[in-house]
């Protein structure tokens, strides 16, 4: 599986962590609540980069070429090496051939994400 290398640009990630639960709440005011599974995290990354246009250009070509359906690896800034797709990116040209690329990764979890392949 593939490694997402290029860091965002200067200020360029925001991460949003979720983490799905179960609750239930008895009559006496007791609550109990559990994860939803083994996997009850959802992470959310939205990144950007700024660059010229050899610059951005291996980034746009490598989230078109997993087609928002290949996971790859990714680490998010204080963040832990998991599996992420990114279903779409944004690319906008600012001139001179500047463009800033917009994405979202999202945290998938699949069978061989712990090996060391």
């Amino acid at each position: 599986m593939d490694t997402f290398i290029w860091p965002p640009s200067a200020g360029g990630a925001n991460t949003d962590i979720k983490y799905r639960t179960l609750s239930a709440q008895f009559g006496d005011g007791y609550s109990q609540v559990a994860p939803d599974g083994i996997n009850n995290t959802d992470i959310s990354v939205q990144l950007s980069w700024i660059g010229k246009t050899a610059e951005v250009l291996p980034i746009v070509n490598f989230l078109n070429e997993k087609g928002g359906v290949q996971a790859f690896y990714y680490t998010p800034p204080l963040g832990v090496r998991g599996t992420y797709r990114c279903k779409s990116h944004q690319v906008k040209s600012d001139g001179a051939g500047i463009h800033t690329i917009t994405a979202t990764f999202e945290r998938g979890y699949i069978g061989d994400e712990h090996s060391n392949n």
